[in-house]
């Protein structure tokens, strides 16, 4: 691991704000992410999909730091965007898997101590190779570790009918490392009443997190607004909960067949009717 000190007061009374957004293009929408953060006090964004090639300029302003990570080739890219409060920032440099852009961070805040964040975007499935893990990324999630993303993944725990190779690989790393999925159930980050922005977080973290999804700001993306309070504890009866998925699969297919099977019972049973009705009128 290769660790860089990127920025050297900060202090927050009570609670850290951070924001999670798939922007899909960034340069047009640069403005209304400024005013969003001056409104939310937001202190640390993460972004993906950020569509920049390393010969585009983009700036926040003086009071904002960014930090890119660009995709050479077509859309893509991640950045990550600090209020000039923020001074004790490291980002450190981990293997990440093959179809992931990614940045990861260390920041030592008063009060709250050293938070890991990483900030994710997993390419579609359509471009994503066949093999997936996240052994890269345990050592640096065991605890005050958040990983917020869009991970282009699809499982039931989130809201999708099935499962796909990054959906099951997640919900592996989930079960082993006891991590706490921070979405609340049953709200869409994308436009299309979808979920693919995930925000999870290590027990020791979680029960002090609050998440609230927000506004669009010109993406098809939500942006997702998440506050880490320094003292209180907050509960939340809504959040995604990882479940035994064997005993609930084995249960859901079974009652789909069941009911394939009883659909093609009372289709032929009906045919059969109207066909010998047919006959004997003639």
């Amino acid at each position: 691991m290769k660790l860089r000190r990127i920025l050297t007061p900060f202090s927050v009374e009570r609670e850290l704000r951070i924001l999670q957004w798939n922007c899909n293009g960034i340069r047009p929408k640069a403005s209304r992410l400024r005013e969003y953060m001056e409104q939310e006090r937001v202190d640390v964004a993460l972004i993906q999909e950020t569509h920049l090639n390393p010969h585009h300029g983009f700036t926040m302003g003086p009071d904002f730091q960014v930090f890119r990570k660009d995709r050479i080739s077509h859309k893509g890219g991640v950045m990550t965007v600090f209020s000039s409060k923020i001074n004790r920032v490291h980002r450190f440099h981990i293997n990440h898997p093959p179809d992931v852009e990614a940045q990861s961070w260390i920041i030592r805040v008063s009060g709250f101590g050293t938070i890991f964040l990483h900030n994710w975007y997993c390419a579609p499935v359509r471009t994503r190779s066949k093999q997936f893990s996240f052994q890269f990324i345990e050592p640096y999630f065991k605890q005050q570790s958040l990983l917020l993303g869009d991970f282009n993944s699809k499982s039931p725990w989130w809201g999708y009918k099935g499962t796909d190779l990054l959906g099951r690989s997640l919900m592996s790393f989930v079960r082993k490392n006891k991590i706490v999925f921070l979405n609340l159930r049953g709200l869409s980050t994308l436009r299309q009443g979808t979920t693919p922005d995930l925000s999870l977080a290590t027990a020791d973290i979680a029960d002090r997190c609050s998440w609230r999804p927000g506004e669009y700001l010109g993406s098809d993306h939500r942006t997702i607004l998440i506050s880490i309070n320094l003292k209180t504890n907050i509960e939340h009866l809504n959040r995604i909960v990882p479940v035994n998925n064997k005993r609930l699969y084995r249960r859901k297919n079974m009652i789909r067949r069941i009911s394939k099977l009883f659909k093609n019972f009372l289709y032929g049973f009906v045919k059969y009717f109207y066909i010998t009705a047919f006959r004997v009128r003639k």
